[in-house]
């Protein structure tokens, strides 16, 4: 598995509206990612993921894991409705 941080555009606030988002996912590969990408909440673009997406960087299994557990007490990012 490869690990990448992720700058995406997230939304629900107005339409030509958005916010970044930063996070770190686990992926295969790029094909994976933009998988991946698709099923996350709140992500503008759901049917495109290449137009949500910002940038794409390589990370480490430690900044990925760093970054998954302060996900789980962020209230925001956390919710899934």
């Amino acid at each position: 598995m490869q690990y990448y941080r992720v700058v995406v555009k997230c939304g629900h606030i107005g339409p030509k509206k958005s916010y970044e988002v930063v996070r770190y996912m686990e992926a295969r590969d790029f094909a994976h990612l933009l998988e991946s990408i698709k099923k996350m909440p709140r992500i503008k673009h759901r049917n495109n993921p290449l137009k949500s997406l910002i940038s794409v960087e390589p990370a480490s299994r430690r900044h990925f894991l760093l970054h998954r557990e302060r996900i789980k007490s962020d209230p925001y990012l956390s919710r899934r409705f």
